[in-house]
């Protein structure tokens, strides 16, 4: 078996061989042959320089390869009113709920007029020492009692 030498040109020769064969040190190409990512194969990625889409525009589907960068912001999404039959964005009538400037939603206490009527059903009996029960809300007829004075709630 014989040895041959390598000379200078054939060095050089195999190093570009090499060089165009194997993949990068860094691994990182503008070739977009090399390490490309696909559906059929994982590879790398491309971050994108684009700004994010405008309201309603964007889509789910192929990027080939192409990613937000990490600083990207998302356009705010404008909702539709809620509906009876499709949820969407509520608006507090400030009656009973509001909401604060973080958006948190709260619930407001009812009043003790609001808490009496919900107890005091219309067609709903009540007896009192004599006080009307008009005065708590609601419209209230007096009934004939041999007791205590006898109140029915009429509307």
């Amino acid at each position: 078996m014989s040895i041959k030498a390598l000379t200078d040109d054939g060095l050089r020769y195999l190093v570009a061989k090499l060089k165009s064969t194997l993949a990068p040190k860094s691994h990182a190409s503008a070739d977009t042959s090399y390490g490309a990512a696909s559906s059929g194969s994982y590879g790398h990625v491309k971050l994108s320089s684009s700004a994010a889409a405008a309201n309603g525009t964007a889509s789910a589907g192929t990027a080939n390869g192409i990613v937000a960068n990490a600083n990207h912001v998302h356009p705010k999404q404008a909702m539709d009113k809620a509906t009876s039959t499709a949820i969407g964005a509520v608006r507090p009538d400030g009656t009973t709920t509001t909401v604060d400037g973080d958006g948190v939603l709260k619930a407001i206490p009812p009043t003790d007029q609001a808490m009496f009527l919900a107890a005091h059903r219309v067609g709903s009996y009540l007896e009192t020492d004599g006080t009307n029960p008009t005065a708590w809300g609601g419209t209230w007829q007096q009934e004939p009692s041999l007791g205590p004075y006898k109140w029915k709630r009429t509307k």
